[in-house]
């Protein structure tokens, strides 16, 4: 019954012609589990998130480690895969197994105009067949391709032993 979740005791009984119960000759629990997995994504800022960040995660062009960890044991295949601005499909991302619950590879990101979204899609399923619903942590990148602006009022204060102190304004 696709309505049932959590433990379910199965009992079989002996009935006669006339509907007599005998006592249980055998019970067995069983554990029916539809919960899917919850997965995590972590890249170049660690497990930091989109909001511990104060929106998406900046990254420059290049290629940058992915992880993606779960919150149970997966079974494989995992499919990670990387979409960027409007890409509608996505380029899959090769990651190798750590264990049962976690996955790593590398993306690698060419340079595209500023700002460009970068989101990644997981899929896996747990071993009851949950299919992964949806992927938190730093699941949504953007492309940061802008050089910050000049150094103004730049100033040297002499130190000793030969040193100087650099102040500047960005």
């Amino acid at each position: 019954d696709p309505r049932v979740a959590g433990t379910v005791v199965y009992a079989i009984y002996a009935l006669d012609d006339i509907g007599n119960q005998a006592a249980p000759a055998l019970t067995a629990p069983l554990t029916v589990d539809r919960i899917p997995p919850q997965a995590v994504l972590s890249g170049p800022t660690g497990s930091l998130t989109p909001t511990q960040l104060g929106g998406d995660v900046p990254v420059a062009p290049g290629t940058h480690p992915v992880r993606v960890q779960f919150n149970e044991d997966v079974v494989a295949p995992v499919r990670l895969t990387v979409r960027t601005g409007e890409d509608p499909l996505g380029v899959p991302v090769p990651v190798r197994p750590e264990g049962t619950r976690i996955f790593a590879g590398e993306v690698t990101l060419g340079a595209r105009a500023a700002d460009t979204l970068i989101r990644f899609r997981v899929e896996g399923s747990d071993r009851a067949g949950n299919a992964v619903t949806d992927l938190g942590g730093a699941s949504t990148w953007r492309l940061d391709v802008t050089p910050p602006g000049p150094v103004s009022d730049l100033a040297a204060v002499p130190r000793p032993g030969g040193l100087a102190a650099l102040s500047w304004q960005p």
